[in-house]
């Protein structure tokens, strides 16, 4: 029996990141802690500042340690996952948990060299100095590589807050310019039910619904945030997230598009971004183009958006709907379903 594959966004749901400025903040507040000790200790100085260099050594190497463990293995991280953990920094995620594993033997090595220089220190006053010493270099350690622990710490926030997107059914992911109606017509179709709002950019994360096609068949329907149509290097993190679920995710795209001429995006604009997610994804993946808003639309538009439609992409099918009404919705899922075969 194949094993069940895991869903990342839960696994990162288990993952505490502290970040550079957190272990930063925790080791110079529990470093000045008073140390109690039996009065049959002898140079208690020497004592005292051995015990606060062991309590940063394990306050630290746990919180790495902890973080290193919990983290998913680099297997069960697909395309998807990885391009959000770019976008948060984390370019090479293998490099990144080597880097765990570099801090904490660097820091290890600290720790037992300056218990050594503070077991063989001549006074109270100079193991004083090298115990800061030793909390300074570890703090430096952290800060030069601060990059891996304040982008794991984005990526997971980032990534735990996703659905569990299964690899085994198919997937549907819209597209569009902002305030074409993409929520809207996810909540129609699906069991999602994403804010709408008469703003822009109001869809910020990937949102999953499921189409229940019958008992035993569903689409996983896929609402990303509104992208317009500029250099990649241009987009901020919102698009690039739809922009990475666009490129990984879909066995089909729902390209929609909003035909009035007072449409917040121009449908020139519009066809544009089309033509540019169309030449990113390539001719592997299906495109369907669903007209919404054709229940406040003039026919005019609606031919215009369609005639337009068909020198940008001559072999779409083009299907007229209503998020608001319910019309042309049934003729949609047909067509997705053809599309995706099944």
């Amino acid at each position: 029996m194949e094993k069940e594959r895991k869903c990342v966004p839960e696994l990162f749901r288990k993952v505490s990141v502290p970040t550079f400025e957190d272990l930063r903040s925790l080791i110079l507040r529990r470093f000045p802690e008073p140390v109690t000790l039996p009065k049959s200790v002898k140079k208690r100085g020497m004592v005292k500042e051995l015990i606060r260099i062991e309590r940063i050594y394990n306050i630290t190497d746990d919180r790495l340690a902890r973080l290193a463990e919990t983290l998913p293995e680099p297997k069960e991280l697909g395309p998807f996952y990885r391009e959000l953990l770019s976008i948060s920094g984390i370019t090479n995620y293998e490099e990144a948990l080597e880097r765990l594993m570099v801090m904490r033997r660097i820091i290890k090595s600290l720790y037992l060299r300056y218990k050594a220089r503070i077991k063989a220190s001549f006074d109270a006053a100079e193991s004083r100095k090298l115990s800061r010493e030793f909390v300074g270099r570890v703090i430096s350690v952290l800060r030069r590589n601060r990059w891996v622990l304040n982008g794991l710490k984005e990526a997971s926030v980032t990534i735990s807050g996703m659905p569990c997107i299964s690899e085994e059914e198919p997937t549907v992911v819209e597209a569009g310019t902002p305030q074409v109606g993409k929520s809207s017509l996810v909540r129609a179709l699906s069991t999602a039910k994403p804010e709408v709002s008469p703003f822009p950019f109001t869809t910020k994360t990937i949102i999953l619904g499921h189409v229940y096609i019958d008992e035993y068949l569903r689409i996983q329907l896929i609402d990303t945030p509104g992208i317009l149509d500029r250099p990649i290097e241009e987009l901020n993190p919102i698009e690039k997230k739809a922009l990475a679920a666009l490129k990984h995710l879909p066995n089909a795209v729902l390209f929609v598009i909003d035909p009035r001429r007072g449409a917040y995006y121009s449908l020139d604009k519009q066809l544009k971004l089309l033509k540019s997610v169309k030449e990113l994804i390539g001719d592997n993946v299906p495109f369907v183009i669903a007209i919404n808003k054709v229940d406040i639309s003039k026919p005019d538009e609606v031919a215009r958006a369609e005639a337009m439609v068909s020198e940008v992409c001559p072999t779409c099918p083009v299907i007229k709907v209503s998020a608001l009404t319910g019309e042309g919705l049934d003729d949609l899922l047909k067509t997705l379903r053809r599309v995706l075969g099944i």
